[in-house]
């Protein structure tokens, strides 16, 4: 069942594991384009663990530089942030575990910084003269 935020920018589905509820964002519905993007760590007081495939609705944003993953999401599925030309630095947290194919596609990322713990990196996850660097 998808849920809508209090503040209505977040759609999301709460998935039930029996012990903890974890959730999945499936859009992002913002009101004003941010020029830092604070991904929310808990939604209904569940984690979130996902970005899905398509969830950010970006096109047309100009003035997103920043986004900030909160320590918590594991994975980051294709094409989540794609469109955001001025997007040029992302803060992944510790937790992170998989990045798909294009999730960063057509943005101005020059450098990233991933855990060494990372166990997966998508097909074109970054720009092509993206640095990656592992710590």
């Amino acid at each position: 069942m998808k849920h809508t935020s209090k503040d209505g920018k977040w759609n999301f589905e709460i998935l039930t594991s029996g012990i903890d509820d974890e959730v999945v964002i499936y859009t992002y519905i913002p009101k004003d384009e941010p020029k830092v993007l604070q991904i929310p760590a808990t939604l209904k007081g569940c984690k979130v663990t996902a970005l899905a495939r398509d969830s950010i609705i970006s096109d047309g944003w100009y003035n997103v530089s920043k986004i900030i993953i909160p320590e918590g999401i594991k994975i980051v599925y294709g094409n989540t942030f794609r469109n955001l030309p001025a997007l040029k630095e992302v803060v992944f947290p510790r937790s992170i575990e998989q990045i798909a194919g294009q999730a960063f596609l057509d943005t101005s990322l020059k450098r990233v910084i991933l855990p060494e713990t990372i166990k997966y990196i998508g097909y074109k996850a970054f720009p092509n003269n993206t640095e990656i660097v592992f710590e």
